[in-house]
């Protein structure tokens, strides 16, 4: 249970006419439209779809904006060139699901957050469309064949990630009672794991196909659940092989890296974390 204190300062200063408040990509005389992003990907609006949301008919499609947390974003218009939008014209931009940028905001102090893979509250971000006076932001379009001569890239890195959502941690707090900001060790986490206790996280496709690129690394964030010292023992592989431990106190958070030094290739079936 979150109990609130509030108590009320009255303060009285004066604010410059050229403050900066984060709104400033605003332009109140322009009309906005709201498009809602819960999933990463490349998203397309057809000029069917823009016009049934009330985009004007004379809209010059050179003039779209499309802006992600107070940044334009660069878009793709198709069929821009004559300056309208026609029956098969079309916007396309490159969108991302809400994380936890802006929870930072929450803790106290910000370096409290866990981290910023998931937001608090809700998957759902907001990018907003207008039609700007100037022509916005676009991206780069290549067409063609590379030189000859060009250098060919060996390898390419992959990331592969796990958010662990399952569970929610209060974190710090005094006789069960939290503040209203958010404490340390505060935030979405998976199960909850005791002392004696062991679980298995299984990444898959992990390869190293191409040596020059370097071993792969692993990172590892263990957040503490209660106020107590915590041990942990990190295996990895079918053969259960300890490769790291780590030992801290409370509702601590502590990062940790595995590859140099360490084997961890096709190996790396399983992450084993022991005794939190």
């Amino acid at each position: 249970m979150r109990f609130f204190f509030r108590r009320t300062i009255f303060i009285f200063f004066a604010v410059p006419a050229f403050a900066q408040n984060g709104q400033e990509w605003i332009v109140y005389s322009q009309q906005y439209f709201k498009i809602p992003v819960a999933k990463e990907g490349i998203y397309r609006l057809s000029t069917a779809l823009l016009m049934s949301a009330g985009l004007p008919a004379g809209a010059d499609p050179r003039n779209l904006q499309l802006y992600h947390r107070g940044v334009e974003q660069a878009i793709l218009v198709n069929g821009q060139e004559d300056a309208t939008l026609d029956a098969g014209d079309y916007l396309e931009f490159y969108g991302q699901r809400n994380d936890g940028t802006l929870d930072a905001q929450l803790y106290r102090p910000q370096t409290a957050q866990p981290h910023q893979f998931y937001n608090l509250f809700s998957d759902t971000t907001a990018y907003f469309l207008t039609i700007g006076l100037a022509p916005g932001k676009r991206m780069q379009v290549f067409t063609g064949s590379y030189p000859a001569g060009s250098p060919i890239e060996t390898h390419l890195l992959d990331e592969k990630l796990i958010v662990n959502t399952s569970q929610y941690s209060g974190g710090l707090d005094i006789n069960e009672i939290q503040s209203t900001s958010f404490e340390i060790g505060e935030g979405w986490t998976g199960d909850q794991i005791t002392q004696g206790q062991a679980a298995t996280y299984t990444h898959t496709g992990i390869s190293l196909s191409e040596e020059t690129g370097g071993a792969p690394v692993v990172e590892v964030l263990l957040v503490g659940r209660g106020p107590m010292a915590h041990y942990v023992g990190l295996h990895v592989g079918a053969s259960d092989r300890q490769v790291a431990t780590a030992t801290f106190s409370g509702f601590a958070e502590l990062v940790g890296r595995l590859g140099q030094g360490h084997v961890v290739a096709q190996a790396l079936a399983h992450l084993l974390a022991l005794a939190v």
